[in-house]
């Protein structure tokens, strides 16, 4: 699956459609909720060679809204800032919401999603495009006066960025080809008290593995160049084990 985020910036947000999270048997009862409450809210975990633990918030912040699942922004607020558009998202995978430039010379698109991992209502995901990026379905995108070629990211990701730049802003890749790099980074952050109680949501959280008390959210950064230069980034959450 890591191979194919690298062939397109939809196959990435595909992936954090579908992922789903893992129900791991055990019982809990001997967490108590004081125990629970003496826990960080959240953690970084052990670093695995060639995978960074800790993504730069300014990466997920974007016109304006921010990814990081600790904030609340909705796929309702992209619509009531930029405008009503369809869902351009793949049915009872994600629901997204489409922009392009509404100068006529200019083909940027942006794009914002909602999924599982936003509980089909927080945002979890975005993609810049310019027109070279064939898999942007710009037939499902309204006209926004606020998007435009410059926009980007608060760390400053941005539709044609020379491959230097994107290295100074990202670093290294954990994947890159000619035309595509890919980052990834993991974050534990501490699952609610009351989905670790009850015989049917028996999940293994024990305060001697206080890390079988976390959910693991993972971000992906994908850039895709053509003759060196970016014509596509996404970024986007997920939960996995």
């Amino acid at each position: 699956m890591r191979r194919n985020l690298m062939r397109s910036s939809g196959a990435l947000l595909t992936r954090f459609g579908v992922l789903a999270l893992l129900v791991l048997t055990g019982m809990a009862a001997d967490l108590t909720r004081a125990q629970w409450e003496s826990l960080p809210e959240e953690k970084v975990p052990t670093e695995r060679p060639g995978i960074a633990v800790q993504i730069d918030r300014r990466h997920l912040k974007f016109m304006g809204f921010d990814i990081h699942e600790s904030t609340e922004d909705t796929i309702e607020s992209v619509r009531l800032k930029l405008g009503e558009t369809r869902d351009s998202g793949n049915e009872n995978i994600s629901n997204c919401a489409c922009y392009v430039a509404a100068d006529t010379n200019d083909e940027t698109a942006v794009e914002f999603c909602t999924g599982p991992v936003g509980g089909f209502h927080n945002l979890s995901s975005f993609r810049i495009a310019a027109k070279q990026d064939r898999y942007f379905h710009r037939h499902l995108c309204e006209k926004s006066a606020r998007v435009n070629g410059l926009v980007a990211t608060e760390s400053g990701l941005r539709i044609g960025l020379e491959k230097e730049a994107v290295r100074a802003i990202l670093g290294k890749p954990l994947e890159e080809n000619e035309f595509a790099w890919r980052y990834t980074y993991h974050l534990l952050v501490k699952r609610p008290f009351e989905d670790l109680m009850g015989s049917s949501k028996s999940l293994d959280c024990r305060i001697d593995q206080p890390d079988s008390c976390y959910l693991r959210i993972y971000s992906e950064i994908l850039v895709n160049f053509l003759d060196g230069k970016v014509t596509g980034v996404s970024v986007g959450n997920g939960i996995a084990w």
